[in-house]
């Protein structure tokens, strides 16, 4: 929240940190994980998908449709938490202008 981005990006960050930083989550809260890719997925469609941000929001919808119990799916979560995440910050750093690659 620190850098200029548009307000429904930082909605996704903060909507897909709010389920890293609990302790227990349940299926039902992953709908904030819906929301968020959903809001990815939208700015896909206007400007375009970078590598791989097509498939991070098409797994984080399809996660809340595996129930946990059924498969050990859930041990990747954080992780696929965490690429979406990464795909919003690198939409910003690219509407910014910045370069997408970090310093060596």
């Amino acid at each position: 929240y620190s850098r200029p981005a548009p307000k429904d990006l930082r909605l996704a960050v903060l909507l897909s940190a709010s389920l890293l930083a609990t302790p227990h989550v349940m299926v039902y809260d992953a709908v904030l994980l819906v929301i968020a890719a959903t809001i990815v997925f939208l700015h896909g469609l206007k400007g375009g998908f970078r590598p791989g941000e097509l498939a991070v929001t098409l797994l984080a919808w399809t996660i809340t449709a595996v129930p946990p119990s059924l498969f050990e799916i859930g041990v990747a979560t954080p992780f696929l938490i965490l690429a979406l995440i990464g795909a919003v910050l690198l939409r910003v750093r690219a509407a910014s202008g910045a370069p997408a690659a970090l310093p060596a």
